[in-house]
């Protein structure tokens, strides 16, 4: 049996205006709506199989002002168990809206946070994305609440005394999707090449290093503010030559992305990377 109820949102507009530089004004503008449909056959998603039977819950966005990042939640009712990957994070399938952009997706007692961002707008109309769950029997299909987060996460104050933080590549003492959108967007402007540079500061700060990170990150406070990414340490290459480099790609903004996305849900969003830590510096 298959059967789909369609859920409208009322005007997220002010919540919005937080992440869109559009000023957003009609009601008619960035309307999100949910969508729920029990598969009739299985989808493959990734390397997750799913499975006939399970529920699709898709959002989508009508009236879009165009974005270049956004973090989305959804709260599903206790009769939902969300579907997982391997590695415990939510399947997540983007759609057209989402073509061009990097997600991640985070969950928290049924609490879903889904960050994307990427180098490029997005204006499109349609599906952003689809999360999927079981339900129990009998349960009312996608009685869900969704919101914009109005919130995006704010820095300790602890860090201010610091140089900077790692993540917070906009220098707005905060830490959200925007930061993942200006490295997409520096690593597009590298024509799709990582950034490399060193943080020596008696290298960085003498003229030509300066110059060269500041064309790719002009706000950021402090070089290793972007280097976000590293499994176990900082992303030092040829460490036999005695030169400290860091070296910026996709995977730095990646890294802020499951950060704010477990921020949103409610958990770490830290995992092995380096986001929300201070940036020490001399002097």
């Amino acid at each position: 049996m298959k059967h789909k109820k369609i859920f409208s949102l009322a005007s997220v507009a002010a919540m919005l205006a937080c992440w869109m530089a559009v000023p957003v004004n009609a009601a008619s503008v960035n309307q999100y709506e949910i969508s729920c449909e029990t598969l009739t056959s299985a989808v493959t998603v990734g390397d997750t199989v799913v499975a006939p039977g399970t529920v699709a819950i898709t959002m989508s966005i009508d009236g879009n002002t165009g974005f270049q990042s956004n973090t989305l939640a959804l709260q599903l009712d206790e009769n939902y168990k969300i579907l997982k990957t391997a590695g415990g994070d939510p399947v997540l399938q983007t759609g057209e809206v989402l073509e061009d952009f990097h997600a991640f997706a985070a969950e928290n007692d049924n609490k879903i946070c889904v960050a994307v961002a990427s180098g490029f707008t997005t204006s499109c109309d349609g599906d952003l994305f689809t999360i999927y769950a079981t339900e129990k029997e009998n349960a009312e299909i996608c009685s869900s609440n969704v919101a914009v987060i109005a919130e995006p996460d704010s820095l300790p104050s602890a860090y201010a005394l610091q140089k900077g933080v790692v993540g917070d590549v906009n220098n707005d003492d905060l830490i959200n999707a925007s930061d993942a959108a200006d490295i997409y967007g520096a690593v597009s402007k590298n024509n799709g090449t990582a950034i490399m540079y060193t943080v020596l500061v008696t290298s960085f700060y003498d003229g030509k290093g300066q110059v060269y990170f500041r064309q790719f990150f002009p706000n950021a406070l402090h070089p290793d503010s972007v280097n976000c990414y590293n499994a176990d340490g900082w992303d030092t290459l040829w460490e036999n030559t005695g030169i400290d480099t860091r070296m910026i790609d996709n995977n730095d903004g990646d890294a802020i992305l499951q950060y704010s996305a477990g921020v949103g849900a409610g958990v770490d969003g830290k995992g092995k990377n380096l986001v929300g830590n201070p940036v020490y510096v001399n002097g």
